[in-house]
């Protein structure tokens, strides 16, 4: 008897779970939304940044800033190869949420990402405003004649001129 009131509660319940877990199966195959590019950085809501052909001044690199470091093993190897960083210039100019989203080697990441992390910016104008703005850089590390070198394509560098204040 006792067998029977057992297999009796798990007939009851089985189609209880079910009617409960078929909605929610439903659910979770509704598509998530996703970021607007794979390496988006969502330190500030995304509705709030803004891409450098958005704005109408782009964010400018200070004078001054970090270049980053031949790695020492790849040099030696002499091996060139690249790393491009995505990052976001906040409206104090200063470089946040630094990560790696392409590189040839892990070593050529690590560099660039140390360089990135230190650059300061005149921060990007929108309308007149200061706005937060996504940066996405190349960094390509070569070896030249009488040493090495890293060349980088910031979104407008400011080595040129004297805006650094």
């Amino acid at each position: 008897m006792k067998a029977m009131k057992s297999s009796m509660r798990f007939k009851f319940i089985l189609p209880l779970v079910m009617i409960v877990a078929a909605p929610l199966a439903k659910l979770s195959a509704l598509p998530i939304p996703g970021p607007r590019f794979p390496h988006e950085i969502r330190t500030v809501p995304h509705w709030q940044v803004w891409l450098p052909e958005q704005v109408d001044k782009k964010p400018v690199l200070k004078k001054g800033a970090a270049r980053p470091v031949y790695p020492p093993e790849m040099l030696m190897k002499k091996e060139a190869g690249s790393a491009t960083i995505a990052f976001l210039v906040t409206k104090k100019g200063e470089v946040e949420g630094a990560k790696v989203v392409k590189q040839t080697g892990r070593a050529f990441g690590k560099a660039a990402l140390a360089a990135v992390e230190q650059w300061h910016y005149k921060p990007a104008k929108k309308n007149g405003a200061v706005v937060d703005c996504q940066v996405v850089i190349p960094i390509d590390f070569t070896i030249q004649g009488n040493g090495s070198g890293a060349s980088n394509s910031p979104a407008g560098s400011d080595d040129a001129s004297d805006d650094s204040k």
